[in-house]
């Protein structure tokens, strides 16, 4: 197991539907002290019972083979990549919430079938990360369901003195979700019933010329569908020369391919 990480079991206290793709899930979770200098919005990995499973091991990762090891192999449980969206020190919780975006069955349909009770495990970074660079004038976000609680977790950051704008698609209206920032926000949603066939971001994106050519100081946060994700970052690296410093490009899935694990991918030159 990396440095400064711990992980643990977490149980199902309480399953909140935001819309009909959108699940937030609190856990209880006994040692959640050991998170308290964690930072809200960054990646996990939770490990899921298969459905034939009743009881699961959590892995821990050989960095010499290169892959996550259990004593027992019949109790390796499925891995994801998640992001969690709240660590409540004081009701000893974590909250996670999941997209049901319909490529990965295991967690959507983990989740979707969860019961108080249910029982999942968790590697989470014990120390502070930066997820976005502070005190700038300008911030762009553009991200899917499944970016939503890294994009929340953002705002929640930015200071009143700060202009942030927000593309954001989900299947349906009712999966839109109130977004909290101290910041001032502008906000464009998109309803996209068939996320599985093509994403709407980057075509959005070209109609606002306004966002590509943000004066600096800027800074672009992009999550979402990978061929969503290297469009966009392509259209501002190419029609407005942002500069790499200036845009974090992240793919949380890509259409048609389904992992057994679901790893974040970091796009780069």
């Amino acid at each position: 197991m990396a440095l400064n990480a711990h992980r643990t079991f977490i149980q199902v206290k309480e399953k909140i539907y935001l819309g009909p793709n959108y699940i937030r899930i609190i856990f209880d979770c006994a040692d959640v002290e050991k998170f308290k200098h964690t930072s809200i919005g960054d990646n996990n990995k939770i490990f899921i019972p298969r459905h034939d499973q009743t009881t699961i091991e959590i892995p821990d990762f050989d960095f010499n083979q290169r892959k996550w090891i259990v004593s027992n192999p019949e109790m390796m449980p499925e891995i994801r990549t998640y992001t969690h969206r709240d660590i409540d020190l004081v009701n000893k919780t974590l909250t996670i919430e999941f997209a049901m975006h319909g490529t990965d069955t295991v967690a959507c349909h983990w989740a979707d079938r969860a019961q108080p009770g249910d029982q999942i495990g968790v590697t989470m970074s014990t120390a502070a990360k930066n997820s976005i660079p502070t005190g700038l004038n300008h911030y762009l976000i553009i991200t899917d369901g499944t970016g939503l609680a890294v994009t929340q977790a953002i705002l929640e950051k930015l200071t009143a003195d700060a202009k942030v704008y927000v593309i954001a698609e989900v299947a349906t209206v009712k999966d839109q979700i109130e977004l909290q920032t101290q910041a001032d926000l502008e906000q464009i949603w998109l309803f996209n019933p068939n996320p599985l066939q093509q994403s709407l971001l980057a075509d959005e994106l070209l109609r606002h010329p306004e966002f590509i050519n943000l004066p600096a100081s800027r800074f672009a946060h992009i999550t979402a569908e990978l061929q969503a994700v290297r469009a966009c970052r392509n259209i501002l690296r190419k029609q407005s020369d942002w500069g790499k410093e200036d845009c974090y490009a992240c793919s949380y899935w890509q259409i048609g391919k389904a992992d057994n694990e679901r790893q974040s991918k970091v796009l780069d030159d």
